[in-house]
């Protein structure tokens, strides 16, 4: 029994796609042969070997329609499946990353024989604090250690200063008072 790939509009297209392709080939080789002659050229070993293979391979999905189909089906749900992956992985949240510096504090002054602690700033590339923080007390996400006495304060949103607070007797290191040696130095 015939069945439509041998007969009727699917042989005729496989005879007109045969007929161009043998056409382009023919055109081509008879360009190729008036600038650079005649050639005779056999194929290595290994190219032979491969293109048994890729004949017999030929030949065993021609026998075999589903598993031809699956070598079709199978690549084009990969490449689906990966695209979606891919646009998934673009819809996730990108991390913000900012720089930050920090500039020390001035040494300290003393004034009238009192310390003046000079603060600690911290500077951020872009605004990391709401603008409700601002000259705010800030209780959680910064730390120091060694722990040092004081309260953070959102200056700016951009900006948050470490205000120190150092008790008296830990001003001097043998607990007795402190003096100000800049006026010995002068």
């Amino acid at each position: 029994m015939d069945t439509p790939e041998k007969t009727g509009f699917f042989a005729f297209l496989r005879t007109a796609v045969g007929a161009l392709f043998s056409l382009i080939w023919n055109l081509i080789r008879g360009t190729l042969r008036l600038f650079i002659g005649s050639t005779q050229w056999t194929p290595p070993t290994w190219l032979q070997w491969i293109g048994r293979g890729l004949r017999r391979y030929a030949a065993f999905l021609s026998r075999h329609r589903r598993i031809a189909a699956l070598h079709v089906l199978l690549p084009v749900a990969a490449a689906a499946a990966g695209y979606g992956a891919w646009l998934w992985y673009e819809a996730q949240p990108k991390p913000v990353y900012t720089h930050i510096s920090l500039s020390a504090p001035a040494p300290t002054e003393w004034i009238e024989g009192e310390p003046r602690y000079n603060s600690l700033w911290l500077s951020f590339s872009q605004s990391v604090a709401t603008l409700e923080a601002v000259n705010q007390p800030v209780s959680t996400g910064i730390s120091l250690t060694p722990a040092i006495p004081g309260q953070w304060f959102w200056q700016i949103v951009f900006s948050v200063i470490l205000i120190l607070i150092i008790p008296q007797n830990i001003v001097g290191n043998s607990g007795g008072t402190a003096h100000n040696n800049s006026a010995n130095n002068g």
